[in-house]
Order: C-alpha cells, then sequence, then structure tokens
C-alpha cells in the first residue's frame, strides 16, 4: 500500500515538474490561472522559482516594499523554466499570466 502512495505522489511531483534534490525545500507552491501577486515569502541567500504554464506567463521579482526588482521569467505556450536569484530576503512574486499555471519558490542546499 505505501508503495503505491510513494509511487503516486512521485508521478504528481514529475507530471507538475517539481522534482526536488533531496535537500531542497518548497517555500511557496502555487498553482492558478490569471494574474496575482504572492503573499510574501521569506527565502536565504541562493533560491529559484520553478514555473510551468499552458499559456503566456511573465514573472516579476517584488521586494518587502512592494516595489518591483526585475523580471524573473517569461514563457510563452505550453512551456516552464526556472531562475536561479542568490540574494535572500522577503519578496513576492507578480505573477502576470492569461493561462493555468503553477508557480514554486525552492530554497536551494
Amino acid at each position: 500500500m505505501y508503495q503505491l502512495i510513494g509511487a503516486v505522489l512521485c508521478g504528481w511531483l514529475l507530471l507538475a515538474g517539481v522534482v526536488l534534490a533531496a535537500d531542497e525545500q518548497i517555500v511557496v507552491e502555487l498553482t492558478g490561472s490569471g494574474s496575482r501577486t504572492t503573499r510574501p515569502f521569506t527565502v536565504k541567500d541562493g533560491w529559484e522559482v520553478r514555473w510551468t504554464t499552458t499559456n503566456e506567463l511573465s514573472l516579476f521579482l517584488i521586494d518587502a516594499q512592494g516595489q518591483p526588482l526585475e523580471a524573473l521569467g517569461h514563457s510563452m505556450g505550453d512551456a516552464g523554466g526556472a531562475t536561479y536569484y542568490a540574494k535572500g530576503g522577503t519578496y513576492s512574486l507578480r505573477i502576470a499570466s492569461n493561462a493555468h499555471w503553477t508557480v514554486t519558490v525552492v530554497q536551494l542546499p
């Protein structure tokens, strides 16, 4: 029974495009559609944002004061990507999209 549950969970993670190394930690994982700004999250130095989308998606990094810092990524069509960010801190993400998407913030070891 436990093997079946493990196999289903592993398959789901692979389908979601989120495969973690043993010591990576998920900080934020969101699934939705359309545009939104995430709640603030805090990360240490060395983190990554990963995404998948069924159409156009743009990601922007927002600082703790609500000011835009930089674009983290852009995808067209059924695609995905990842962007490494070296500096830790408290941030939000602005997700601009017209489609279904999954966005995951991962703290790297």
